[in-house]
């Protein structure tokens, strides 16, 4: 595709009209024949990475600011803006082409899209994946890089996806990706709301502004489109008054469209019946935790909305998989249950530490800690959670990025009026409590999930929950 052709509709200058053959923002990874957009982030400037990208081989830029360079410049005020719209125009709007799915809230995002994916493919409809921690399409999947791309590799992966047979697209709106315009251009036929608490607001400020990021998404939705809001969320009056597309409320407490009761909860999973439009159906998800039952009901009126039957749906929830990190039992070892959780919110932690004492016959146990250079309001309040709902907690590290280890659990420790035991190795606090396990104790290690990294000083340091965990039951069981 010809420079004037992606770049209709908006000012350039300097001579020529190359063949395009990439869009990146990232100097490191132009070929001959690329569209270098140059943005401008609160750290770095993408103007100062221009020569880098000419040697390369860019065939244009897209600016902020006119650059002195024998390249032709796409001009733009917002260039993470124009780089979104040049991006859908370039790969050929793919989105238009599918059925994208939407997931934006605090928590569940990702168990949502998961579910929606693998409830898509157990009707045979093969399909894109876009989520915190993989990118898939229907022939490949490799490891995510961020929650929401940035729009080029959005608009990349969902072109491949097509060309690989896919017709659906599941993905997870994050805050972010909506306040830097990541989503600009994309097609939705349909968006889900999760719950709404507090995080990131060491990057939006305010929880006012972080709501408004996420209300945003769904202002963008076509009134073609369908809005899946949870009706047991205390936003969700103002989700649904605030989107022109069509509301279907789901409910695990008895309101809304759709309507979910649990019949059984055990460590097997869910067993669920759906009542929508005056017909029901029952199904089990072999997903643990009641809130996976709310999951399950994001994803069912997602499903719902965009065509699919009651019963198709409740079939293909049969094939529900969660993702690596989400309320994930490691093992079952001498009676007791292990489980590593990504949650790293108050609202979050509380939700699995109560999904945590359903299933504990006797102690239910917590490892957590707080990440650095984040939110560092949330830390005594995710303290508070901690000693109301866990029998025995161990504080730790998680995370720490430039903070020091101490000093963040001291701002847990503050929000807290016993003195839990703290141990700053999260290996051996890993460790410990799982020696301390008895049959029906109940352990939950939580904040890092899937992730397979510590992030100290700058450095990424291999580390899983999941294997530390695994590592020390297998000594158990060898025992």
């Amino acid at each position: 595709m010809r420079l004037l052709e992606i770049a209709e509709g908006f000012k350039v200058i300097g001579a020529g009209n190359p063949e395009i053959t990439d869009i990146t923002y990232d100097s490191r990874k132009v070929i001959p024949g690329a569209l270098y957009c140059a943005l401008l982030g609160r750290a770095v400037d993408g103007h100062e990475f221009i020569p880098e990208a000419e040697r390369a081989g860019a065939a244009a830029l897209l600016v902020a600011r006119p650059y002195a360079s024998s390249l032709p410049q796409i001009l733009a005020h917002d260039t993470r803006e124009a780089m979104a719209l040049i991006a859908d125009r370039f790969f050929g709007h793919p989105s238009g082409r599918m059925r994208l799915i939407g997931i934006t809230g605090t928590a569940g995002k990702t168990t949502t899209a998961f579910i929606t994916f693998s409830a898509l493919r157990a009707m045979g409809h093969p399909s894109a994946l876009i989520t915190t921690v993989q990118y898939s399409t229907p022939r490949s999947t490799r490891p995510a890089e961020r929650t929401t791309p940035e729009s080029p590799d959005i608009q990349r992966l969902l072109a491949r996806a097509i060309e690989e047979g896919a017709r659906f697209g599941v993905m997870e709106v994050s805050s972010h990706g909506v306040a830097e315009k990541r989503i600009l251009g994309l097609a939705f036929s349909a968006g889900v709301f999760t719950n709404l608490g507090r995080d990131h607001l060491d990057y939006h400020g305010t929880p006012e502004a972080y709501a408004e990021a996420k209300l945003e998404f769904f202002r963008m939705l076509p009134p073609s489109a369908v809005a899946a809001i949870n009706a047991d969320d205390p936003w969700a009056s103002r989700f649904s008054a605030e989107t022109p597309a069509r509301v279907i409320l789901f409910s695990i407490n008895g309101r809304g469209d759709l309507r979910l009761r649990v019949l059984a909860s055990d460590s097997g999973g869910l067993a669920l019946e759906l009542f929508y439009g005056g017909e029901s159906a029952r199904t089990h998800i072999p997903l643990v935790g009641l809130h996976n039952a709310s999951n399950a009901g994001a994803a069912a009126a997602a499903l719902l909305g965009l065509g699919f039957g009651l019963s198709e749906v409740a079939s293909a929830l049969r094939s529900s998989k969660g993702p690596p990190g989400r309320f994930e039992k490691v093992g079952e070892t001498r009676d007791f249950l292990v489980i590593v959780d990504y949650a790293h919110t108050p609202e979050a932690l509380s939700r699995a530490l109560k999904a945590a004492r359903l299933l504990t016959r006797g102690k239910l146990y917590l490892v957590f800690g707080c990440g650095g250079n984040r939110d560092k309001g949330k830390r005594p309040l995710m303290g508070r959670v901690a000693e109301q709902e866990a029998d025995s907690v161990i504080l730790t590290t998680d995370n720490p990025r430039d903070e020091e280890p101490a000093d963040i659990i001291r701002e847990i420790l503050s929000g807290m009026e016993t003195a839990p035991e703290v141990i700053l190795d999260r290996r051996e606090a890993i460790r410990r409590a799982i020696s301390r396990l008895a049959p029906g104790d109940v352990l939950l290690i939580a904040g890092k999930g899937h992730e397979d990294y510590m992030e100290i000083k700058g450095k990424r340091v291999p580390f899983s929950d999941k294997a530390v965990a695994e590592e020390a039951l297998n000594e158990i069981h060898a025992e």
